[in-house]
């Protein structure tokens, strides 16, 4: 396995300074190639439309923000947003795919057979990542959820670190500019951080009702240095914030989900489902917007790149000194 990775970091550093030393006018696949895509554009407007006429403008803007990754907030909320640190909640990212990845595949197997249920969830993955716009995090998540079920469907054990790597190979190598994308880095680093570091704080803080806070923190290690790199602010209120918010995604995602899939049906089975969703999203706001009149967010005008790699070495050091003490199996 090690030769093999070795190998795929050959070919992808090859591609790099192919890429590089002779960069094509037109590059990076992400920046919305669905949007002139009638079909795509058809049924978002659909189900924005239903959103619209179940919920008021900022409400339902929310909630296509949370079930599609749409950014479309007011600049009051898009500002309460980013300084309480759930400004990631509203982008569509890999935490949608996999909730929706879970949802189906226990729906589907009631009906179907597994390598049935696979497929189909498979494909409906696909056309979710198209829906919302290829953004990169998605279509990390799609890639790694790809592998994830191939190797349900051949009977094997999915390795997340490994199917973490192969999906960044994949993106990178069909287009290298997306390396310089701080999403990019930012959903990488982030799940990183989840599938090496949750494990760990797992042991310490076993308790299932603070599995949001483990992934928080967990998260929260791995990306600060980038975001203290490329933006120079941080707020220590997004632990709490999140804390107290991310609980109510999964369910906002399968309300919202199927009342946009009803909506396209007819939108008067979908209401029931989008005005469920209301509780939750004035909830979700008066959440971020208390915690916003009180955050106070750090600003540093530079930091070393030195000291953001220094950092990382530390972190993973602890890593593998945690995970071989705490005996957890890589």
């Amino acid at each position: 396995m090690a030769k093999f990775g070795f190998l795929l970091l050959i070919i992808l550093v090859l591609r790099l300074m192919i890429f590089y030393s002779n960069p094509p006018k037109v590059t990076n696949i992400y920046k919305n190639p669905v949007r002139q895509t009638s079909i795509f554009t058809n049924i978002k407007d659909k189900i924005r439309d239903v959103y619209a006429q179940n919920l008021n403008s900022r409400e339902a803007n929310l909630l296509m923000g949370i079930v599609f990754g749409e950014k479309n907030l007011d600049k009051e909320s898009n500002e309460a947003f980013k300084n309480t640190g759930v400004l990631h909640v509203v982008a569509a990212s890999g935490m949608n795919v996999s909730m929706l990845v879970s949802f189906l595949l226990v729906t589907f197997v009631i009906f179907l057979r597994r390598q049935h249920a696979l497929i189909l969830t498979f494909l409906a993955i696909l056309f979710y990542t198209a829906l919302a716009d290829f953004q990169p995090s998605i279509v990390r998540a799609a890639i790694m959820s790809g592998f994830a079920l191939a190797a349900g469907l051949v009977g094997r054990q999915n390795t997340s670190l490994l199917a973490l790597f192969l999906a960044a190979f994949v993106m990178v190598f069909w287009d290298p500019e997306i390396i310089t994308s701080v999403g990019f880095i930012l959903s990488f680093a982030a799940t990183a951080g989840i599938i090496l570091l949750d494990p760990v704080l797992k042991k310490k803080i076993k308790s299932d009702l603070l599995e949001d806070f483990r992934t928080t923190i967990a998260a929260q290690l791995a990306t600060t240095p980038i975001i203290l790199f490329f933006f120079g602010t941080y707020s220590a209120i997004s632990i709490p914030t999140n804390f107290l918010v991310l609980w109510t995604v999964p369910p906002l995602m399968a309300l919202g989900g199927v009342g946009a899939l009803l909506g396209l049906i007819t939108p008067i089975l979908s209401a029931p489902f989008v005005l469920l969703c209301l509780p939750l999203l004035l909830y979700f706001r008066a959440v971020v917007e208390y915690f916003a009149m009180a955050s106070s967010p750090v600003e540093i005008k530079s930091i070393p790149w030195t000291l953001v790699a220094g950092y990382y070495l530390i972190l993973l050091a602890l890593i593998v000194l945690l995970r071989k003490r705490l005996k957890i199996a890589s």
